[in-house]
C-alpha cells in the first residue's frame, strides 16, 4: 500500500529493501528508497516494538536503542532524510503526503 500511495503522490517507483552498509560489515535494509528526492522511508507497524513474540524476548528498551543506532548510522552515512510512517498514514495519499511533508519530503513535480 505504501508503494502505491507514493506513486499516486507523484514519486518515482521507490526502490525497496535498499541495502546500506552497516558499521561492522553486513547491511542495514531500508524499506523504501525515494531516490528522486534523496530520502528513505520506513513503514513500521507497532508490533515491531510492542509484540514480545516479534521482539523474540529482547527488551523494548534494547530494541529501541538498536533502532536508534541503526537510524543514526543510515542518516549519517547516506546524507539522506529518513521518515517513518505507520498504517494510519497510508489510508489515503493525502495522509501520506502530510506525513512526508512534515519532514520536508515532497514529490519532485
Amino acid at each position: 500500500m505504501s508503494r502505491l500511495q507514493l506513486i499516486r503522490l507523484g514519486f518515482a517507483a521507490p526502490s525497496v529493501q535498499v541495502a546500506v552498509p552497516a558499521p561492522h560489515g553486513g547491511f542495514y535494509y531500508v524499506d523504501f528508497g525515494l531516490d528522486d528526492v534523496g530520502a528513505f522511508g520506513e513503514f513500521d507497524g507497532r508490533s515491531k516494538y510492542l509484540d514480545e513474540s516479534v521482539r523474540r524476548g529482547v527488551a523494548l528498551e534494547q530494541v529501541l536503542f538498536e533502532e536508534k543506532q541503526r537510524e543514526d548510522w543510515i542518516r549519517g552515512t547516506s546524507a539522506r532524510r529518513l521518515v517513518r510512517w505507520e498504517d494510519e498514514h497510508i489510508h489515503t495519499p493525502a495522509r501520506l503526503a502530510a506525513r512526508l511533508a512534515a519532514f520536508g519530503i515532497r514529490p519532485p513535480h
